[in-house]
């Protein structure tokens, strides 16, 4: 397929379904519902070439609690920097240009997409960077049925921990 075709198939939104990490030999999946990764997020991908992705932590442990210690927007003067350091530490926020990686071939089912240079992002590090991610989508039909996508790229330096993402179709 010529990366316009693939971007128009991909374009959607996508919601969240889990986190898993692959290490050599061990994989160890991490359900969203039940673990320190407990995030939902939202991926955005339009057919013209920019993405959008907003990931956030769920697990009430990881948030600033209520009362004192909560956080408003815009931020208020009596808010606590080590609430907002909270929420910092359990979202994920960026916005780019989405595009076919060349140097990765594609096939029917899969392919690399390039998330940036990324204009917006919660990450200082990757203003201006680009974050490469194999893809490769997969319909099931049934009453958990639709499209889903899998995302995954490199954890670590020496790439022996992969992180996947799978995200369902919002249809």
């Amino acid at each position: 397929m010529k990366p316009q075709a693939i971007l128009s198939a991909l374009a959607g939104s996508y919601e969240l379904l889990n986190i898993t990490r692959n290490r050599a030999n061990d994989s160890v999946e991490i359900p969203t519902a039940q673990s320190p990764y407990a995030f939902t997020g939202l991926l955005i991908y339009t057919s013209s070439g920019y993405m959008s992705a907003h990931m956030t932590s769920f697990n009430v442990s990881n948030l600033p609690d209520d009362g004192a210690n909560m956080v408003w927007s815009p931020r208020n003067t009596t808010d606590l920097d080590d609430a907002w350091a909270v929420v910092a530490k359990t979202t994920l926020a960026y916005a780019g240009t989405l595009s076919i990686n060349p140097e990765v071939p594609s096939t029917k089912e899969s392919e690399a997409v390039l998330h940036g240079p990324l204009h917006v992002t919660n990450m200082p590090a990757w203003v201006g960077g680009t974050q490469k991610r194999n893809d490769r989508v997969v319909k099931h039909n049934g009453q958990n049925g639709g499209t889903f996508l899998r995302l995954s790229a490199p954890v670590n330096a020496d790439a022996t921990v992969e992180g996947t993402l799978w995200w369902r179709k919002l249809e």
